[in-house]
């Protein structure tokens, strides 16, 4: 269970607060899945902290104009040998 929970924390501090934030509900529900081997990412944009996001009742705001944040990130292509 240790393993389980460790492996949760790391997992949960690697993505952003929050990209779903209401009233009752602050997580993330959107994330950006890759390989490792053939990319590397170069540029992630950053998400809003929680005293930005508290200004607002809720998503989406006049700030923020949908009910998820907006993610992204630049990666740049790792191209191997090809198989035949």
């Amino acid at each position: 269970m240790d393993q389980a929970q460790n492996l949760a924390e790391k997992v949960k501090a690697a993505h952003p607060p929050a990209t779903n934030y209401t009233r009752s509900f602050k997580d993330t529900l959107d994330h950006i899945l890759y390989n490792r081997g053939a990319v590397e990412v170069l540029e992630l944009l950053e998400t809003p902290d929680d005293e930005t996001l508290s200004k607002e009742e809720a998503l989406p705001s006049a700030v923020f104009p949908s009910d998820h944040l907006r993610i992204q990130a630049k990666f740049k292509l790792h191209f191997g040998p090809t198989q035949s």
